[in-house]
């Protein structure tokens, strides 16, 4: 069987997973990151101007597509109530600047020479297309509109045929997040200093046009919120940390093993051919070393600034953002893949590597998509129960993250049953103690999600002549947030 015959056989096992995986998960629990996106939307109407761009850090226009996606599915549903899990459809708009740079790449084939197969196969085997896309937060959309403005750069026309597409996935990229501003700078930055040396002056008023534009969207968006002194203190949970990086390299490790697997299969095919003069003078003018630091160099220049700005104002890097530069690798490993796909005695190489792919898509990303990040939901359900209505339970608020603000908000998601919330560090024993005997029939619980400290704070509980019995939430995907969801209660 030929290699591409074959890459196309493991790309539709791979879609199966995805799309399985995409249905089993699509009612799961949401987390943290996503009541505050629901919540944020739920309340735009009744904020001022100023309050709409500075209750997040974050920009508000994915909120008011949140706020936009209610209002049509309160419009179609029954009396305006509708599962709120159907707002996470709102990520199927990304398979439109996807479909497109489909149709650009097909279009320009002697200018951008991918596997299309590679490229589709890569670009779903990540925890930032399989997960990403049923979380209900701005990181699926851009991803999306990152992979356009990367091909409309790798193909060479962001001045000429489609500037405006270019244009506006890149106001859309600025809107949705800071990083997608970063990306879309980096990208018409390179361009800048690649017009400046061609003396291009009609491209470089168009790229410094480009520029200023972002640079406005910057200030109406961004500037409000940075500049608000609740936002500040918020951004502190943000540290230049080491994990952030592994899980960068876990998330896209499928396509960071073909990369370095080609390269080093290239260098030994080749080997003899490297070190010749005239050879090395042809690889730099060749068209691989140009699609090579097309799609480096922006990522580059992001990376440069994200760390930049982390190391000498305010830490600003996470995992969750690099999800822009992941269409950069992706689309390197499809050019990549061309060099070497159709040398026949290497095809062993990509069936180890698809059957490498489908492990980790199997193994690690389906079980990402069908558990939920915190199971908030089993967590509500479990603890505000309708036959203690007016019964307290404790919260555990040793944590690092403000939550107690969302609290009343995380319950009326799941629950009717608002039950007072009095904090974990607050607990008198004897009054705990006396409210047990009181209410025979009604268990007192203690609950927690997101959250490393619990076990240790019931062991103290304990020790100090109570006896509780820690219950955790099932089918989570954080296993070391106290699994993501946990409750307490009396033995």
């Amino acid at each position: 069987m030929h290699t591409n015959k074959i890459i196309k056989f493991f790309l539709i096992i791979n879609l199966i997973i995805f799309i399985t995986g995409y249905i089993i998960g699509f009612n799961k629990s949401f987390w943290i990151d996503e009541v505050v996106s629901i919540n944020y939307a739920l309340k735009i109407p009744s904020l001022s101007l100023k309050e709409i761009f500075t209750q997040d850090i974050h920009s508000p226009f994915f909120y008011f597509l949140l706020f936009l996606g209610e209002n049509i599915l309160g419009s179609i549903s029954k009396n305006g109530n509708f599962d709120l899990n159907f707002l996470r459809l709102i990520n199927i708009f990304g398979f439109i600047p996807i479909y497109y740079s489909y149709l650009l790449i097909k279009k320009k084939k002697n200018t951008a020479n991918l596997n299309i197969s590679i490229f589709f196969l890569l670009l779903i085997s990540s925890n930032y297309f399989f997960h990403y896309i049923l979380d209900l937060r701005m990181y699926f959309l851009l991803l999306s509109f990152s992979l356009l403005i990367n091909v409309i750069n790798l193909i060479n026309t962001v001045e000429n045929e489609n500037k405006i597409a270019f244009l506006i996935s890149s106001i859309l990229l600025s809107m949705l997040h800071v990083y997608g501003l970063v990306i879309s700078m980096s990208i018409l930055f390179f361009r800048f200093i690649k017009n400046i040396y061609f003396k291009d002056k009609r491209k470089l008023i168009l790229n410094l046009t480009f520029i200023i534009l972002l640079l406005i969207i910057f200030i109406i968006f961004y500037f409000p919120s940075l500049f608000n002194e609740e936002n500040k203190l918020n951004i502190g949970w943000i540290k230049n940390n080491l994990w952030y990086y592994r899980i960068f390299i876990e998330y896209t490790i499928a396509t960071l093993v073909l990369i370095f697997g080609i390269i080093i299969l290239l260098s030994w095919i080749y080997k003899k051919e490297i070190v010749k003069k005239q050879n090395i003078s042809k690889f730099f003018k060749s068209d691989f070393f140009y699609e090579t630091v097309v799609l480096a160099l922006p990522a580059v220049i992001l990376m440069c600034v994200v760390l930049a700005i982390s190391f000498l104002l305010f830490p600003i890097v996470h995992y969750r953002s690099l999800i822009v530069i992941f269409p950069n690798l992706v689309l390197y490993a499809s050019i990549l893949s061309v060099l070497l796909i159709n040398i026949r005695k290497y095809k062993i190489f990509f069936i180890f590597f698809l059957i490498f792919l489908t492990f980790i898509n199997c193994n690690f990303y389906f079980k990402n998509m069908i558990n939920t990040h915190e199971n908030i939901e089993w967590v509500v359900k479990k603890t505000f129960t309708k036959n203690c209505k007016n019964i307290p339970v404790y919260f555990n608020d040793n944590t690092k993250d403000n939550l107690i603000p969302l609290l009343k908000d995380i319950v009326l998601l799941y629950s009717k049953n608002n039950r007072p919330i009095l904090l974990m560090s607050e607990l008198n024993i004897s009054e705990y103690e006396k409210a047990l005997n009181i209410n025979e029939n009604c268990k007192i619980y203690f609950f927690t999600f997101h959250s490393k400290n619990f076990e240790n704070n019931v062991d103290y509980l304990n020790k100090r002549d109570l006896t509780l019995k820690i219950i955790y939430a099932p089918n989570v995907m954080i296993r070391n947030f106290s699994k993501a969801g946990a409750i307490a209660l009396s033995n």
